[in-house]
């Protein structure tokens, strides 16, 4: 359902907090129009009227929806009754710059503040209309237009243009915590009970947890490449996002993030979303054009599927492209696909890899190592040093031998020199060195080649279980235990394979 209003150019819209049919909006001209619509008849019904000297630009119903806030162009800040459709109190010069946001504070809020208003130089004042001095507080903490509010807990959130988010205790009435400056301006919230959700002048949603605003958690890329200007949470894990410079309304799903594409489209662009308080409809004010478009909200929220981050997992371990498919033949992948397996020590279902020696999953390098996987864990670490220290090239000295055999071997190279010397120069040519040469080099790179292959083979298993080839990395991955029963094993190699436990002279008979 769209209505036109032609000539009066709607700018916001607020919606009853207890009847969900009653509505009103604020126009160019000032004039603020209370509604009832009717959904069957596809019509809105003129309920009563009141007039600011300027344009409007926001417009709230108190909690229990008797009164209605509103701030204007000429930095006004007014109360009116709506059941008597009268004004109550109006703040003529309320900030020093342009009133650009305002928002109802909960009931919760200490020291009586009703409202909260932000202004165009980043000024935030929180007011108490009933009372003589009106103003309970102001802040001064952020530099640029103040373009949204919203609250999470005790907590009052202000998106600014200076690409800072403040949360402020309205409680305590101080700030609590200003985010680090982002790479663009900030345009719209919306919150959930864990997390915030910010839009920018970029198209990007700036993800925060909540009581943790210093800076951002993630950020999630949307199709509204020139900025998110409205946010609206349908349903828990679905965000609505509208912008002044798309006609179109895009889904966003989060945890898991997926862009759901356009719901529908409002010509001109969008500058305001609301849903009404029995959550039957959604409302989005037009930007360019002078159009309000009631949407069903149930239609939309019917063809939006629910997402879980255990159906996305269990959907990524079936594709053919599954890292270690190759290691594992496919009646046991098969099984691992029915299984839905789970991380052998933590049970978790996200980010698995399989040991390619029993076929179980785990998690992490923590979980490879965790006792229930101790045999596979043990005997591959084993292998891997075995492999390290027998391949290794020069990184020792050569093995110990005996006085006499180091005599004996200095006299016989020296009975070798001798007769080479006194052979002829032509007896040299001649004989068959050259071809046990060239059969001893070829030998030798064959044995190299393959000792390259499988360093480069322990390399690659290294590196898929995200432990460093280098000697300290695979030390470092040990427990304390593991790396004294490294220590006593390596150390008892080294002396069988060095004799460093045999003497340099022979023992007399």
């Amino acid at each position: 359902m769209e209505y036109d209003f032609i000539t009066d150019k709607p700018v916001r819209v607020a919606v009853h907090p207890l009847v969900s049919n009653r509505l009103a909006i604020g126009f160019m001209d000032g004039s603020i129009v209370f509604y009832t619509f009717d959904s069957l008849s596809a019509s809105i019904e003129f309920v009563a009227s009141k007039k600011l000297k300027k344009a409007v630009r926001e417009i709230s119903f108190s909690n229990d929806g008797v009164q209605l806030f509103a701030v204007s162009e000429n930095r006004a800040l007014c109360v009116y009754d709506v059941e008597a459709n009268k004004r109550i109190r109006c703040i003529q010069k309320s900030h020093d710059s342009k009133v650009n946001s305002l928002l109802v504070l909960p009931a919760s809020s200490t020291k009586g503040q009703q409202v909260a208003t932000g202004d165009e130089s980043g000024e935030i004042k929180m007011w108490d209309l009933r009372v003589k001095e009106p103003v309970i507080n102001c802040y001064n903490d952020q530099e640029d237009v103040i373009n949204d509010f919203n609250i999470a807990e005790n907590a009052l959130l202000a998106a600014s243009s200076d690409g800072t988010l403040g949360a402020y205790d309205f409680r305590k009435r101080k700030i609590m915590m200003r985010s680090e400056s982002m790479h663009c301006e900030l345009l719209s919230l919306a919150v959930t009970p864990n997390y915030c959700y910010v839009g920018n002048g970029d198209g990007y949603l700036e993800v925060f947890k909540t009581k943790e605003y210093g800076n951002l958690l993630e950020r999630i890329k949307t199709d509204h490449s020139l900025g998110i200007d409205c946010l609206q949470i349908l349903r828990q894990g679905v965000l609505l996002t509208g912008s002044n410079e798309s006609k179109r309304l895009r889904i966003t799903h989060l945890n898991p993030h997926k862009n759901m594409g356009a719901i529908g489209v409002h010509v001109g662009g969008v500058q305001q979303l609301s849903v009404t308080s029995d959550k039957t409809w959604l409302i989005s004010v037009g930007w360019l054009q002078s159009t309000v478009k009631f949407w069903c909200l149930s239609d939309i929220l019917t063809k939006i599927p629910i997402l879980r981050s255990h159906d996305i997992a269990c959907k990524r371990i079936k594709k053919s492209s599954y890292f270690f498919h190759d290691l594992v033949n496919d009646a046991q992948f098969s099984t691992m696909q029915e299984e839905k397996l789970a991380c052998l020590a933590c049970a978790s279902k996200e980010s698995l890899n399989i040991c390619p020696r029993c076929g179980r999953a785990y998690c992490s390098v923590k979980c490879y190592r965790c006792t229930m996987h101790q045999k596979c864990s043990e005997s591959f670490y084993r292998e891997c040093v075995e492999r390290e220290i027998r391949f290794q090239k020069g990184s020792h000295q050569q093995q110990l031998i005996t006085f006499e055999q180091f005599m004996d071997e200095q006299r016989t190279e020296n009975m070798k020199e001798i007769s080479v010397k006194g052979c002829s120069e032509q007896e040299i040519l001649d004989s068959d060195d050259e071809n046990e040469d060239y059969l001893e080099k070829v030998q030798s790179e064959c044995l190299s080649e393959y000792q390259s292959a499988e360093e480069r083979e322990l390399d690659r298993q290294l590196t898929v279980l995200g432990i460093g080839v280098d000697n300290d990395s695979l030390l470092s991955s040990l427990t304390d235990e593991e790396q004294k029963s490294f220590t006593l094993f390596y150390e008892r190699l080294l002396e069988e394979e060095l004799g460093l436990g045999r003497s340099v002279f022979t023992k007399k008979k």
